[in-house]
């Protein structure tokens, strides 16, 4: 699609008008890298990585976001509004912006300020949130860092002089910041952001940290859902190993707790199901229901002597087809300087 040469705003043009969630605006938005992109690539957040951007910018993520994200663009407009009035100004869409120069740098701003609620005449934005309460405490003293590296980004891309922020906090609280520019962190994004860029345009995957949520696990299936072969590991993948052994033992250990603990408080039971302190309930202990079920090897077995069944059970929901992941499994090797 090709770029207005209309600026919009000091250092941004028109990308497209189309309205969010749209097949148009998701384009536009692969098209570079974006404020919401930012967060990602810094590991800023557990939603993704530089791994899933660069997936996304080829079109091979859905853009499906999610409830909590499909109430945030409903309530959106309503936050806008009510942030506008309370400040005696206005705001309007603007579409997605890519900067004048550099055209793979583009932003989403949710909202343009018509005049500055600060009495400057200073250009500005507005960013909406909508938050649970269980994380007002990340919006305590100021935006969260994934919040002002997403805002920041807008500024560079639109050459704006600050950025509004309002978030409404469980639905009931609405709290106002200001971000305003600040070179020694727009130069640490445009470090951050620019070889992601360079790994869509040349196709190879970027360099993603691993993290605790399995993100990055999940992505690398989808990468890479044919394996086969050896290969030859970096000296590092000791290390990985040896991190990876002390957290089963941390496993076993922490499962020995549970047990233990289970057990004495089983054991205070007696013959009760239900454990009270203070005299509400703390825990229970009853036995379910009697149910139903088939082991594996006799799924196989109805498989291989009644298939039209099988295949009947199937269709009909009655049994359900998987598709597990890769299995890791660690293959025991001679300690480093054993040559046995």
């Amino acid at each position: 699609m090709d770029l207005s040469t209309i600026p919009v705003t000091p250092t941004g043009v028109l990308v497209t008008a189309a309205e969010p969630e749209t097949d148009e605006w998701f384009a536009a938005r692969r098209g570079g890298i974006t404020g919401t992109d930012l967060p990602k690539i810094l590991g800023l957040t557990k939603y993704g990585n530089a791994l899933s951007v660069w997936l996304d910018k080829r079109g091979e993520l859905d853009d499906d976001a999610g409830e909590a994200a499909r109430w945030g663009q409903l309530l959106e407009e309503t936050v806008a509004q009510e942030w506008a009035a309370r400040n005696g100004t206005a705001v309007h869409d603007v579409g997605v912006l890519a900067h004048t120069e550099q055209h793979w740098m583009r932003a989403s701003l949710d909202r343009l300020v018509a005049s500055c609620p600060d009495g400057e005449q200073a250009r500005c934005a507005l960013e909406v949130k909508t938050r649970s309460a269980w994380v007002a405490d990340q919006w305590a003293e100021g935006v969260p860092d994934s919040v002002l590296a997403q805002t920041t980004w807008g500024l560079m891309v639109t050459g704006l002089d600050h950025h509004h922020v309002a978030a409404l906090i469980g639905g009931q609280r609405l709290v106002s910041y200001r971000v305003d520019r600040d070179q020694v962190l727009e130069d640490y994004l445009l470090t951050a952001a620019r070889p992601v860029w360079q790994a869509v345009v040349a196709g190879d995957p970027p360099d993603a940290h691993p993290d605790s949520e399995g993100v990055l696990l999940e992505l690398l299936d989808r990468l890479y859902a044919k394996r086969e072969g050896d290969r030859e590991l970096d000296p590092e993948a000791g290390e990985w190993l040896a991190v990876y052994q002390d957290g089963l033992d941390q496993e076993k250990r922490g499962q020995a707790l549970k047990t233990q603990a289970k057990t004495a408080l089983v054991q205070m039971l007696d013959d009760g199901d239900t454990g009270l302190l203070n005299d509400a309930p703390a825990f229970t202990y009853k036995r379910p229901e009697p149910g139903y079920d088939l082991p594996a090897a006799e799924l196989r077995r109805l498989r291989k002597e009644r298939p039209y069944l099988f295949a009947a059970l199937v269709n009909r929901g009655f049994i359900n087809p998987t598709n597990p992941g890769p299995r890791f499994t660690v293959k025991k090797r001679p300690p480093i300087g054993d040559d046995s």
